[in-house]
């Protein structure tokens, strides 16, 4: 498939020993469905970080960011760790949940700007771009700071923004 396929267009394949069937003989889907539910349950746990080669500086940030992955895709933090040198984008992600992705790191203190992560060739990138947020603004919003150190704060939109917005 490799030789005919992009990447990501690459099927991931399981070997069942059985195919569950309804008793009309079609396949119970639904019990496929439970059936990775439990394996991806069984697989939420990482407990090997020492053999993934990442800097014990940014270990607290790589736990942090497989569990935002996690929450946000639905891979288990194993398949993260298991494709660490593999894309965002090859493993569930996409554009859209790369933003919220960005969001969510930020709200617990990491940066990374949205170039930055989109254009990370591998979660390891993604890993090593990732820094502390450089500090708090006005009325406790995350200030960050671009290449050309001006300062950017993220607020939510009050009422009357959202009826300007609206109307």
């Amino acid at each position: 498939m490799s030789k005919h396929l992009r990447e990501y267009e690459t099927p991931v394949v399981r070997l069942l020993e059985e195919i569950p069937v309804l008793v009309n003989g079609k396949t119970d889907r639904q019990r496929l469905l439970k059936m990775f539910a439990a394996e991806l349950q069984n697989r939420e746990e990482f407990d090997d970080w020492n053999s993934l080669g990442i800097p014990g500086e940014k270990l607290s940030i790589a736990k942090t960011l497989f569990k935002v992955i996690s929450t946000v895709t639905g891979t288990s933090i194993q398949t993260i760790a298991e494709s660490l040198d593999d894309s965002f984008f090859n493993i569930g992600g996409s554009s859209l949940n790369a933003v919220v992705v960005i969001v969510k790191l930020r709200e617990k203190g990491y940066y990374i700007s949205i170039p930055d992560f989109t254009s990370a060739q591998t979660i390891r990138n993604v890993l090593m771009k990732l820094e502390e947020s450089q500090g708090v603004g006005q009325k406790g919003n995350l200030v960050e700071n671009n290449e050309k150190n001006q300062e950017y704060s993220i607020t939510l939109l009050s009422e009357q923004d959202r009826e300007e917005v609206v109307q």
